[in-house]
């Protein structure tokens, strides 16, 4: 932080990853203290901004150090389904809601037909079989 930015910036940064009291220390994880910076790539004014949490300026802007098509430096994000031309994502329940609710008034038509339907067996034929009178 103080190598990149200044010693001013890093006076004012909130160090928050800062090792526990007894806390064991493994991996990539060392003593010294820590801030977030974030690199924000600012499109319409084609500038990568760094800013930290604690710090009131920002701490550098800059052109783009990397010439990529499209300006970022990822790939949009993979959605099922978006809205055209942006990356608001649409469930994809709104495509076939109409469907469900037709199909939902057939289910109870039918389950109302079926409660209202009533077999009465009527009389008995001379050769054992029942007439079923609807």
């Amino acid at each position: 932080m103080r190598e990149r930015f200044g010693s001013k910036a890093a006076a004012s940064a909130n160090y928050s990853t800062r090792p526990g009291e007894g806390e064991i220390l493994t991996g990539a994880t060392d003593h010294r203290e820590k801030c977030g910076v974030w690199e924000i790539w600012h499109r319409p004014s084609k500038s990568v901004v760094w800013v930290a949490e604690g710090v009131q300026h920002v701490l550098e802007k800059a052109e783009p150090h990397m010439k990529l098509e499209g300006f970022f430096p990822c790939p949009e994000p993979a959605y099922a389904t978006v809205q055209r031309r942006t990356l608001i994502p649409v469930p994809d329940l709104a495509y076939y809601k109409d469907q469900l609710e037709e199909i939902n008034e057939l289910t109870s038509r039918i389950h109302a037909l079926s409660k209202a339907l009533v077999v009465n067996v009527s009389r008995q034929r001379p050769w054992h079989r029942f007439e079923v009178v609807i």
